[in-house]
């Protein structure tokens, strides 16, 4: 009995870790995103992909797409997102905005 309690203490605690960890690797990612949005204009901006929990329309500066589409590709995502067409995209106040219609 006491050899059960232990091994349910340490499988919630390794879950917890697990848990834990992904949740900060999305934060890190979601970070190296929002760093990579800038523009001066609409040029500068490229669809770097689309993958939940970072949203339907990534756009970044056209330097930062390649790193960032390598990040969001090799992130293992639970989730799907249902997205609307934004077939364009603008620089507004320095970031890369979708334009959906």
């Amino acid at each position: 009995m006491k050899n059960a309690k232990i091994f349910l203490f340490f499988a919630a605690v390794s879950i917890l870790l697990a848990l834990s960890s992904c949740q900060s690797a999305e934060n890190r990612i979601k970070e190296e995103i929002e760093k990579a949005n800038y523009c001066n204009t609409k040029d500068d901006c490229v669809l770097a992909g689309s993958e939940c929990p970072f949203g339907c329309y990534i756009y970044v500066n056209v330097d930062e797409a390649e790193r960032i589409t390598r990040i969001i590709d090799n992130f293992e995502s639970r989730c799907i997102y249902s997205c609307i067409s934004c077939p364009d995209v603008e620089c507004s106040e320095s970031k890369c905005v979708p334009v959906c219609g």
